[in-house]
């Protein structure tokens, strides 16, 4: 497959994505972005693709076939490719209108490199339910993409009966993947034998006994059973033993595991049978891994789609999941659309396989810096943001845009001037975790251009202790962070000696500044005692001579702690002026800024203006 085109369909309004066509695809994405619903889309097109064969006919899909003719009418209580309350869900916002407005477009590669493509619809109207295909470029010769979905693993029962292909998609559909994997199993290991069996009769004709030279022949023959036991005993060091079964005779498939050990002799792992046990004893996470790998190694599915296949699994486990599937990917011609919230598993994966969705978007990260982004959760809004970075090295880290504003204001009234080769970055996240993003980053940016990066992180200090910062606002002692020559400063930390930057603009005389240019009611007094008693009587908020100096020592301890926001808001009812934060900042003096606001404007030049 090569395109995805939805519209109306669960969280999407209109949406296309463009696929990579072979390999494996990792999904990423915050929770409910709307990864799932690509898988989800997906199941829902190819269920509906096999009714309208088995009812209609392959015709029904072709481009000649009239989509005017009246569409299939399905009991809604036997579509079932996805597990959800009601069809409703299935369309965006539950809007069903009653017409064919629902729409899934999948596009793929055919003989001669031809791009094909098959659009499915749906309408709902009560409890009518119908499917049709609305858009089709398909001859009678073109091969269509069987599609096989696998939603998180849920657990098996205690028997097993034979099921047919669509029973085991109905049951997999509603997230009983668990209930179906012995019959999985056994398919796998029918079409082996019957492989065995055709070679064998192909390589030695008429011959009723063979020569162990012979039998080696035969074991080395490659099939999608013997992968499947290749991968357990390598990875979990058993094998599995499927019992005959018979229709006539057998009412439920059995398997079993067996553990292996190895010869001391001849270094080859040999069966333990007397460790032999049903296979419903095994832990969640090897069931999981076994339902994944028979599903990908099942000749018959030319696609995979993975609904957190990692989930049940350690991290080490993960790893070798996703290994071992690229491998089935290349050698047996798969496709694999995997979703995982894993940051192992981004982490290990090549940037251009993975699919991130965001704001209705699904595109492929561009480079390793965006990948950084998505493991730090800070997702696609901020890719642009690593052009500017690349290209002038220096970062602002500040937890609200506004910050960054209000240091410039105050950086021009100081008649100094604003550095324009600075990218600013709004996070609220600590500078533990900026650390990591920032270490990340530089080591791309520094093997791309032979450039390391500067970073400037800027917090509040909220309820943390006082003590915790300096008077150069060194937070916690430590002042910068370098790269692992320990040549180059990366990172500086800084913390506010204040509750928030809000805490430095309470200044009496630029209040009276502001309110006087802006309150035009003669009875309201405005002088700065009028801004001292409201402070003081409002807020209990004491503003000494000494409000510009670093040290608690020489202010009052309320200037430091205080929440002055509501402050700050107060005066539009108390003065009667409409106050607006960012237009009193120019009310405020150069002789008027604080010392600590003074030392952050300085660094980030200096920062600025070295290499």
């Amino acid at each position: 497959m090569n395109l995805i085109e939805l519209s109306n369909f669960k969280k999407f309004d209109e949406i296309n994505v463009d696929l990579n066509e072979n390999g494996l695809s990792l999904i990423s994405g915050v929770n409910n972005s709307g990864k799932t619903s690509l898988l989800h889309a997906l199941a829902v097109w190819e269920y509906a693709k096999i009714l309208l064969i088995n009812y209609r006919g392959q015709q029904s899909l072709l481009e000649e076939y009239d989509v005017e003719k009246k569409g299939l009418g399905i009991a809604p209580e036997s579509f079932s490719p996805i597990s959800i309350p009601s069809l409703r869900y299935l369309w965006k916002d539950q809007r069903t209108i009653g017409s064919y407005q629902l729409k899934i477009k999948v596009g793929w590669k055919g003989a001669e490199n031809r791009n094909l493509f098959l659009e499915l619809a749906y309408t709902l109207n009560g409890n009518n339910f119908a499917i049709k295909k609305s858009d089709s470029n398909l001859s009678e010769s073109d091969k269509i993409p069987t599609i096989a979905y696998l939603p998180p693993f849920g657990g098996m029962n205690e028997n097993e009966s034979w099921l047919s292909v669509a029973d085991r998609r109905k049951l997999i559909g509603k997230g009983q993947a668990g209930s179906v994997i012995r019959n999985l199993l056994l398919d796998l290991h029918d079409a082996h034998e019957s492989t065995i069996e055709e070679k064998k009769n192909e390589l030695f004709p008429n011959k009723k006994r063979l020569k162990q030279a012979d039998q080696q022949v035969l074991k080395g023959i490659s099939t999608e059973w013997r992968q499947l036991k290749e991968i357990l005993s390598e990875v979990f060091h058993v094998n599995l033993y499927v019992h005959d079964f018979d229709s006539q005779f057998h009412n439920f498939v059995s398997v079993d595991v067996i553990d292996l050990i190895k010869n001391p002799d001849t270094q080859e792992k040999e069966r333990n049978n007397s460790s032999k046990r049903d296979l419903m004893v095994e832990g969640s996470g090897f069931l999981q891994w076994l339902s994944v790998f028979a599903l990908a190694l099942d000749k018959n599915n030319d696609v995979l789609l993975l609904d957190e296949p990692d989930a049940h699994l350690h991290s080490s486990l993960q790893s070798l999941l996703m290994e071992k599937l690229e491998k089935i990917c290349e050698e047996n011609n798969k496709q694999i659309l995997m979703v995982s919230h894993s940051s192992d598993l981004i982490k290990l994966i090549d940037y251009q396989k993975v699919l991130h969705v965001e704001a209705s978007k699904a595109e492929y990260l561009k480079n390793n810096e965006e990948k950084v982004l998505v493991l730090e959760g800070l997702g696609s809004k901020y890719f642009p943001l690593l052009d500017s970075m690349i290209e002038h090295k220096k970062v602002l880290l500040v937890e609200n845009a506004s910050d960054a504003r209000i240091l410039k204001s105050l950086c021009i009234k100081l008649g100094k001037v604003w550095p324009e080769n600075i990218v600013e970055w709004v996070t609220n996240k600590k500078h533990k975790e900026r650390k990591t993003l920032i270490v990340e980053l530089n080591q791309k940016i520094t093997q791309e251009t032979g450039s390391h990066i500067t970073a400037y992180s800027l917090r509040d200090l909220d309820d943390d202790n006082y003590n915790t910062t300096n008077s150069s606002l060194h937070d916690n002692g430590k002042d910068v962070q370098r790269d692992d020559s320990g040549q180059h400063v990366i990172m500086m930390y800084r913390t506010l000696r204040r509750r928030e930057i809000e805490n430095y603009l309470i200044v009496p005389e630029a209040i009276s500044r502001y309110i006087s240019n802006n309150c035009r009611n003669r009875e309201i007094i405005k002088d700065v005692d009028a801004v001292r008693n409201y402070l003081a009587n409002e807020h209990g908020l004491v503003v000494p001579e000494t409000y510009k100096l670093s040290e608690r020592a020489s202010n009052t301890e309320a200037l430091f702690i205080k929440d002055v926001k509501p402050v700050l808001d107060g005066i539009n009812s108390h003065f009667r002026v409409k106050f607006d934060k960012e237009e009193y900042i120019n009310s405020i003096n150069s002789n008027e800024i604080s010392e600590d606001l003074i030392t952050i404007i300085d660094e980030i030049i200096d920062m600025c203006t070295t290499d």
